[in-house]
This record gives structure tokens, C-alpha cells and sequence, in this order.
């Protein structure tokens, strides 16, 4: 899949293709967290999409009419599929899996625009009119020649669509088993149920922003701040009455925050938290990933409405304090740690803004080995840096992973088991200029100039001004 980006703040154009490692790099002010943002508010809100209201997704466009019943000559009818599910508990049409990526294709041009109109202002918090002229293209061409797809789109009844040697079959039962009672929203129900069957590989997304340290920080005061808008909202009623029944939304508008998307969800994940019963993701439970403690020298727990740093045993002092009190460094990794014990499952997108945040240079490199783990166990990774050691870690695992499994240097420098990334499963950018460039990466690793030539700027300095000192000290 490829994202096209256009008109998105700093970024004029930009083409991104995610692999199962995805890295943004480049300087400061470049379009890398708004291309970060965008893609995930994408993935986030597609499946709240109205596509019902659609009439294109029924028969006037001339893609959708590659899709025909058995013994029709026209596209789908979804209000007869509707009437068939609801009377026989089943409908089923011919569909060749070349129509299936024509509908997927006229979906996205669909989906796209209305991400754009509807959607892309409140991702970013603005106006509309600063998204005036932003576009976006989605080019999915993937095949598809067999899947299923389950839907409960209300409680107790579920819609399961299915491909299978060419046939598409709908088919919907309460829970009892029972065939469907009379919706009045049927037919639309099936449309999002097909829209969810032709988009089913798309990654769940979860983001860390760049903001993480402040809300590791700041969380109970905008529990605070929260609370306090509720409490003025009820005052505000009470002196109204009904006389006045618009003003709680005033009040809202007034007083909402202007976080933009991911932030707001970073933060309702960081609140989330001291309340959590103790469950484990699907990969924690396998113990196929490891939190964090290890790069803070301790672990972070979340009871009695509060979350806490712990030392980790043997070390000295000991001491078990509020997050407030903890290190940057701890603070910056803590919703980090705490995804990876409890939400980590295959199949999702991870977005990291800066994962070398507050990190020292060694931790940077630690950091690195884990992401690389991380991908290696289903979860793909979007990461947007300016760290030259994190992409040099990087670059030395894709070298490690081009060695023999008994190749004796792997086990010496520490990368022996899953440790490496394969070349083919990286994509790599370099944001500048108001667009994405993308990088070679081979069994060396990634090109990425940016960094080197700063690095090779600095040293060149140091070499010049140790020279002139000899220099002046010599003649002196």
C-alpha cells in the first residue's frame, strides 16, 4: 500500500509506503509528525466512515458494475441483498477478485475525499480552511482471494461476509442462531460490513507522541481540568434551567482542548492506565516481548489510581516513588512500557514520534534491538527521528541479519536469535523540502545523508580548530 500526502502543512507532496519498519528521519520542522498524524488519523477513523450515504457504492459508478449477481446484468443491489439476509439469513453474489479490488479502488478515491472534507481538520484540531487545498490518494492494488470478515453491528446480531472461489456470501443470525429481525438500517449495515471485508488488512493503529512526557507528567491535572468542566457545565445548568439549553455546548466548545488527535488518544491511554486490571497483550503473554525496565533500571506499576517507578532489586538506594518524580527518561518510555505488557498484539501499526527521546546514547541503541524485536514479532512500526545512533543501530541489525544464524560475530556482538531486520521489510524516508525522499536500503543498511553530513560537518570543525591550536601553540 502506498499513502499519498498532499498539501499537509509543511509537506507539498509526499508518497509513503509502510513496511514492517517505517522510518522518517530529518530535521526539525520538516512535515515528519504531520505525515505521522495524518496516517494515523487515517487508519484510526476509516471505520467510522458513513459509507452508507453513498450512492455511488450501489450502481452508478462504472467500477461498481464489474460486480454482477448470478443471471443479472446490473452491480449490486444492496436493499435486495438487505431483503435477502433479513428473510433467508444468507445472500450470495459471483464476484471475480478483480472486481473486488476495482470496489476496493473506487472505496478509497470515496473514503480519501471524505477523510479530507470531514475528517482531517479534527485530526490536526483546525480550521477547514487550513486544509483547503490537502489531498489525499490511497493506491491499494493488493489481491484478494480469500477472506472473512465478522460484524456485530448491533447487540446479539452479527454479519459475516466471506470470499471463496469467487463467491461473496453475506450472511447475518442473532445470536441465538436465529435469522435477523427487521432493521430498518440493513442495507446500510451490509455496506459498512462489505466496506470492513475489503479493508480487513489494514493495521489497527496505536500512537506514542511526542508529547508523552508531558502527559506522563500532567495527566491527573487534566483529570483536573476535566473534572472542572463538568462540575461548570452542571452550575451552568442549574442557573439556566431550561431556558437556556444550548449553553452546555458553548461551554464545550469554549473550553475544549486543542490537542490534536493522537495526543488526545495518547493522553485517554495515559488516564487509562492506574485503572487497568492487569491484563496482558497477546505477544506479553508469550513472552515474546519485554517491557522496558531494563533501559530505566526499573518497572513502572499503575494501582490505587496512581502510577508509580519502581527500582528494580539490587539497586541502590532503593526507592518506589509517584511517575511525577521519576527521571525524563522513565517518564518519556512509560506509556511505551506499559503497551508493550498490556496491548501489543500482531497485526497492529505502532507510530513512535522520536523514540530516542530523553534517552542516552546507550539506551538509544537499546531501544533500537527492541523495535527490531518488536517487528519481528507481527507489529509494524512507524518511527519518525533526527537520532543518527538509533539509525546506526538500525543499519547494524539489517548487516546482522544478512550473516549466517552461525556466524560466530552475531552471537559475540550480541545479535544471535531473531535479532536483525531484513532490508526487504524496511522503508525508509528522508523528510526535506517539503516531501518525503526515500532512502536505499541494502544488506548494509540505510542511506540516509542527512545525518552524515552533519556528523562529518562537526568533525571537520573539531579537526580545524585542534589544528589551529597546535598551530598557535607551536608558533608561541
Amino acid at each position: 500500500m502506498k499513502f499519498r500526502f498532499h498539501h499537509i502543512a509543511p509537506l507539498d507532496n509526499a508518497e509513503i509506503e509502510l513496511g514492517d519498519l517505517t522510518i522518517i528521519a530529518g530535521r526539525n520542522n520538516t512535515g515528519k509528525t504531520y505525515l505521522a498524524y495524518a496516517l494515523y488519523g487515517l487508519l484510526k477513523l476509516w471505520r467510522a466512515w458513513p459509507v452508507e450515504r453513498h450512492s455511488d457504492m450501489e450502481i452508478s459508478h462504472p467500477d461498481w458494475s464489474a460486480v454482477d449477481p448470478p443471471d443479472a446484468g446490473h452491480a449490486i443491489n444492496w436493499s435486495s441483498l438487505a431483503e435477502a439476509v433479513k428473510t433467508e439469513g444468507r445472500a450470495a453474489v459471483r464476484v471475480t477478485p478483480d472486481a473486488l479490488v476495482a470496489h476496493r479502488r473506487l472505496l478509497w478515491t470515496l473514503l480519501a475525499r471524505d477523510f479530507v472534507r470531514d475528517q482531517l481538520p479534527t485530526v490536526f484540531q483546525v480550521k477547514p480552511e487550513e486544509f483547503g487545498d490537502a489531498r489525499v490518494e490511497v493506491v491499494d492494488d493488493r489481491p484478494l482471494s480469500e477472506a472473512t470478515c465478522r460484524l456485530e453491528f448491533v447487540p446479539g446480531s452479527k454479519l459475516v461476509v466471506s470470499y471463496n472461489d469467487e463467491l461473496l456470501e453475506i450472511s447475518g443470525r442473532r445470536g441465538d442462531g436465529s435469522a435477523l429481525r427487521p432493521h430498518p438500517w440493513l442495507r446500510g449495515v451490509l455496506l459498512r460490513a462489505y466496506t470492513r471485508f475489503l479493508l480487513a488488512h489494514l493495521p489497527s493503529p496505536f500512537v506514542l507522541t511526542g508529547e508523552r512526557l508531558g502527559i506522563a507528567l500532567f495527566y491527573r491535572e487534566l483529570d483536573f481540568t476535566r473534572n472542572q468542566l463538568v462540575e461548570l457545565l452542571q452550575d451552568r445548568h442549574r442557573r439556566s434551567g431550561s431556558e437556556d439549553p444550548d449553553m452546555p455546548f458553548l461551554v464545550i466548545d469554549k473550553a475544549a482542548s486543542r490537542y490534536a488527535l493522537p495526543i488526545k488518544d495518547n493522553i485517554t491511554y495515559t488516564r487509562s492506565l492506574p485503572d487497568r486490571n492487569g491484563s496482558s497483550g497477546d505477544l506479553s503473554r508469550q513472552g515474546l516481548l519485554p517491557g522496558l525496565g531494563a533501559l530505566v533500571d526499573g518497572d513502572f506499576t499503575a494501582s490505587e489510581g496512581e502510577l508509580r517507578y519502581r527500582s528494580r532489586k539490587g539497586a541502590s538506594p532503593a526507592f518506589d516513588i509517584p511517575l511525577h518524580r521519576a527521571s525524563s527518561s522513565a517518564r518519556a518510555l512509560m506509556d511505551f512500557d506499559f503497551y508493550l505488557r498490556h496491548d501489543a498484539h500482531k497485526g497492529q501499526l505502532l507510530i513512535v514520534d522520536e523514540p530516542e527521546s530523553h534517552l542516552d546514547v546507550d539506551n538509544q541503541v537499546a531501544l533500537a534491538r527492541l523495535i527490531a524485536r518488536i517487528t519481528a514479532n507481527g507489529v509494524r512500526v512507524l518511527v519518525t527521528t533526527h537520532s543518527d545512533y538509533f539509525l546506526k543501530e538500525i543499519n547494524n541489525l539489517i548487516m546482522a541479519a544478512g550473516l549466517a544464524p552461525s556466524n560466530q560475530i552475531r552471537s559475540e556482538l550480541g545479535y544471535g536469535g531473531k535479532a536483525g531486520v531484513r532490508p526487504s521489510r524496511v522503508r525508509a524516508y528522508l523528510a526535506e523540502d517539503g516531501t518525503l525522499r526515500r532512502c536505499e536500503v541494502d544488506r548494509y543498511g540505510i542511506e540516509i545523508p542527512l545525518f552524515e553530513r552533519a556528523v562529518q560537518r562537526i568533525n571537520d570543525r573539531s579537526r580545524r580548530l585542534a589544528s589551529a591550536l597546535y598551530e598557535e601553540e607551536r608558533d608561541g
